[in-house]
C-alpha cells in the first residue's frame, strides 16, 4: 500500500485528542471531586449512590404494590361474559 502524497502524514489518535494539558486539568478537577481535600465530603458521595441505587432496587425488588385483602369466605368468583 503505497502513501498518497497530497494527503499529510498521520498523527497518532490518541496524541491528537490528548495532550498534558488535558490531562492536568481533568487530574485537578478529579482531585477536587474525590481527593483528600475534596470540596464534596465523602458522605455527600455515598449519599449519592444510596439514592440512585437505593431506587432503582425497590423497583426490580419485586412487586412494591400493597397487599390486597383476602376475599371473603362466602363470596363467589366473579362472573366472566361469554362462557
Amino acid at each position: 500500500m503505497s502513501d498518497n502524497p497530497r494527503r499529510p502524514p498521520r498523527r497518532p489518535l490518541m496524541a491528537a485528542i490528548i495532550d498534558q494539558a488535558h490531562i492536568d486539568q481533568a487530574y485537578r478537577v478529579a482531585s477536587e471531586l474525590f481527593g483528600p481535600d475534596a470540596s464534596v465530603p465523602w458522605w455527600a458521595w455515598l449519599a449519592l449512590l444510596v439514592m440512585i441505587f437505593g431506587a432503582c432496587s425497590s423497583r426490580t425488588g419485586g412487586d412494591s404494590r400493597p397487599p390486597t385483602k383476602p376475599a371473603a369466605k362466602n363470596s363467589r368468583p366473579p362472573k366472566v361474559e361469554g362462557a
